[in-house]
């Protein structure tokens, strides 16, 4: 992530799908009159949040494919000794799950069809699952390890596209935006804190089409149930779009390449949501992806070539001077 945040790592979390099948109704936290959920609290105090990065975030090896998660930052890099912001619940709801990861945790909160989840919370003594929180409850501190926090929301009432739905959790299958969620004039305030540009302010993180080279990809190998494990980090890849400059295409390498990182290309390259079988080789030259201005130097090229809808053939050739190549015994199949 261009921000340099440290990810919050814990195995268990890469699958919410079990917390997630049994939703059922608590309420205070949905409008009665359309049944929609309503975030009445920010998690943090809106003077504390510096700025927000809506969905759709890059920062391999652990977010090699998009984000389906925001971030809302009390800090802009990594001073001594951190702020700490409290924490707050931002609707009414049941704790469902806390995952910890040394002083820190993972918790997510029921409330009605949906699940929202809050990381890098040190979290008050009281909170424990089964507990039931109400909108403006403090439930901790912000924590040492990030910028902020992570807030996320799974809707099972919404179904996000992906090519190959099993490899992926609930948290990505039906992700949703959640500052369209906050009431106003809560809503405004936090979307003026958004760093993005365009009309757009939640982002985006679901680019795959079907038979385009756009979207995420998997080494060929690599199981449904291993794909979103930290195992399976380094075997993915993704041609997407920048979550500050959405017509700015990045290229997410998780490794298993020669390199590891997400990268901006040269101006005019093919984009990738145009790039078919019929498109043949494609050449991407892999430039260093500078948050708010022009690409940067030069690490290497990738060529790539969809062999089919659903599977692609790739290859790097490191060289700061490199424009071109040709696929070797080197080149990786990946899938969908």
């Amino acid at each position: 992530m261009l921000e340099g945040k440290l990810e919050f790592t814990i195995g268990a979390e890469c699958s919410i799908l079990a917390v997630a099948v049994s939703l059922a109704s608590c309420g205070g936290a949905a409008d009665p009159a359309s049944g929609a959920l309503v975030f009445r609290v920010a998690p943090l105090e809106p003077s504390a949040i510096s700025y927000i990065i809506p969905l759709g975030n890059l920062n391999p090896p652990g977010h090699t494919v998009p984000t389906s998660h925001i971030y809302l930052n009390n800090r802009t890099s990594f001073t001594t000794p951190p702020p700490r912001s409290p924490v707050f619940a931002p609707a009414d709801g049941r704790v469902q799950f806390i995952f910890r990861n040394g002083l820190e945790a993972k918790i997510g909160i029921q409330t009605g069809s949906f699940l929202y989840h809050l990381a890098h919370v040190e979290l008050d003594d009281n909170i424990r699952e089964g507990t039931s929180l109400t909108a403006g409850q403090r439930i901790g501190l912000t924590g040492g390890t990030a910028l902020g926090i992570d807030l996320g929301l799974i809707n099972e009432d919404h179904t996000v596209f992906f090519a190959n739905p099993a490899r992926y959790s609930d948290e990505e299958r039906h992700g949703d935006a959640p500052l369209r969620y906050f009431e106003e004039p809560l809503r405004s305030q936090l979307y003026a804190r958004v760093r993005r540009l365009g009309d757009d302010r939640d982002g985006k993180f679901d680019f795959d089409q079907s038979g385009r080279l756009v979207g995420n990809w998997f080494l060929e190998g690599l199981s449904p149930a291993e794909s979103a494990l930290p195992a399976g980090w380094p075997k993915q890849l993704a041609f997407v779009y920048d979550n500050y400059d959405p017509a700015a295409i990045r290229v997410s390498i998780g490794g298993t390449l020669p390199l590891v990182g997400a990268f901006a290309v040269q101006s005019g390259a093919l984009d990738p949501k145009d790039v078919s079988v019929g498109s043949g080789k494609v050449t991407y030259r892999l430039l260093l992806a500078v948050p708010t201005g022009p690409p940067g130097r030069q690490f290497g090229v990738l060529i790539v070539q969809m062999l089919a809808a659903e599977r692609i053939r790739v290859e790097v050739a490191m060289g700061e001077t490199v424009t071109d190549a040709e696929f070797t015994a080197a080149a990786k199949t990946y899938v969908r």
